[in-house]
Order: C-alpha cells, then sequence, then structure tokens
C-alpha cells in the first residue's frame, strides 16, 4: 500500500489474455525460482521472495529498481531504445486518447 503516491491500493482487472502466463508462471517457475540462492546466496533482502510477485533468477524477490533495469534493458534490446514503466503509461494514455477518446 505504501508504493502508491497516495499510499491506496490499486485494483485493476488482469487482461483475460495473459491469466494461462501468469498462471504458469505461479505455478511453475515463481516456485523454482524461489529456490535458487545464487548471486545473492545468504544475503537475502529483508524481506522474504514470497512478498515480491517477480522472483529474480538469483532466487531474491525483484526490487523495483531491478525491474525498471530489466524493463529498460529488455526493451533496449528488441526496439532499439529503452522504455521506462512511466513511459509505457503514457504510451497507454495517448493510444486511449487516440483510439478511444470517450474513455479517457
Amino acid at each position: 500500500m505504501g508504493e502508491t503516491k497516495t499510499h491506496v491500493p490499486i485494483e485493476a482487472p488482469f487482461p483475460d489474455v495473459l491469466i494461462s502466463y501468469l498462471e504458469r508462471y505461479l505455478s511453475e517457475y515463481r516456485p523454482f525460482l524461489s529456490r535458487l540462492t545464487g548471486h545473492w546466496g545468504l544475503t537475502r533482502p529483508l524481506r522474504p521472495p514470497s512478498v515480491y510477485l517477480w522472483i529474480s533468477t538469483y532466487g531474491s524477490g525483484m526490487s523495483e529498481g531491478a525491474l525498471y533495469d530489466w524493463l529498460t534493458k529488455l526493451t533496449r534490446a528488441k526496439f532499439g531504445h529503452a522504455i521506462s514503466p512511466h513511459l509505457f503509461r503514457d504510451i497507454a494514455a495517448t493510444s486511449i486518447a487516440v483510439e478511444d477518446p470517450q474513455h479517457v
């Protein structure tokens, strides 16, 4: 809850088209990744991996900074320039305004 500017939880429906991918990640990949100790070894973060949705290949929960780094690295490799989470939000807002202005 403290992760938003207003400290109010955000609830939104998860896209139906992505549910099977999330379920597979949660049932197969996340438990596997949570058992890894790799890079961090005994210096795991104070919060256990179970409080994080996304787990790194080192078995630790991915912080906001790690997710930011991963996303910008992935989009730079795919599109030739980095797209930050904030820019994704801007892109979504612009797309809605252009494609469906009644719902802005």
